[in-house]
């Protein structure tokens, strides 16, 4: 194997991992390490596991199932998401999704989430948090998604600007250099000035690579860190990063070779 994707791929060999089942040939050995590696993908039960970073990690203000969701308990700003699922997440704004634009009231909110499919086996259990902001109280939509081998940050994928599919993102190296990565990064002759908070990224981001791959055995991970400018905050730990795919073929052999 000597891809990314090959190696992402070659993870859970005889696990569907959106289906959450196993097929013929999957092995007890294997059927373990999915149920290990899997606790620190799901974003409630990492938040158990990284107590010890409690201050980086953003409030929790309900999980369970959208049902049981109290919204008058609820500030005017928070992010709500699955447990698992990635993509998929309100960032509620005073009643507006911001990556939407649009209002969505209880109902709906609730009416959303009830109906997403059902990822790695778990139920449709919801997380809300708080939405992180920057000093002047603007929400923060800027993130690092750090691409660790060994426990070693080797690349960031920084975005900018924007939501999912629809966002600026800009891939540098550990020494802050631009490189050229993923298919929908900006091209390589347009830069940003490095953040403030980068070098504590990088400590931040490698401290909790080296807790997932003790955990896990795993020796890749993608941490995902917030930028505020009032310093980093956890995202999540994306253990398929994106099913390994998204990358340019280039890119691809590269990434390989690290693992």
């Amino acid at each position: 194997m000597n891809t990314f994707r090959e190696k992402v791929q070659a993870r859970w060999p005889n696990y569907d991992d959106r289906r959450g089942v196993f097929r013929r040939g999957a092995t007890q050995d294997e059927m373990r390490r999915v149920a290990s590696e899997t606790q620190l993908d799901c974003k409630l039960t990492c938040r158990s596991h990284l107590q010890a970073y409690a201050e980086y990690l953003p409030k929790l203000y309900f999980e369970g199932n959208p049902a049981d969701i109290d919204f008058a308990k609820l500030p005017a700003r928070y992010v709500i998401k699955p447990r698992c699922q990635t993509g998929v997440l309100m960032l509620m704004d005073h009643g507006v999704d911001l990556k939407t634009g649009r209002p969505a009231d209880n109902a709906q909110i609730r009416a959303f989430f009830e109906q997403q499919w059902c990822y790695r086996g778990l139920n449709n259990d919801v997380l809300i948090e708080e939405m992180i902001e920057n000093r002047d109280g603007s929400p923060c939509v800027s993130q690092f998604k750090c691409l660790t081998f060994h426990g070693r940050v080797e690349y960031i994928h920084y975005v900018s600007v924007g939501y999912d599919l629809g966002c600026i993102a800009y891939d540098y190296d550990r020494d802050w250099n631009r490189v050229a990565l993923y298919h929908s990064a900006q091209p390589v002759e347009r830069g940003i000035a490095r953040p403030v908070h980068f070098p504590m990224v990088i400590a931040l981001a490698e401290h909790l690579a080296e807790y997932y791959r003790n955990w896990t055995g795993i020796e890749h991970v993608r941490v995902d860190l917030f930028d505020s400018d009032k310093g980093p905050v956890f995202g999540e730990y994306a253990g398929g990063t994106n099913g390994g795919e998204g990358f340019t073929e280039d890119a691809q052999i590269l990434l390989g070779s690290l693992w």
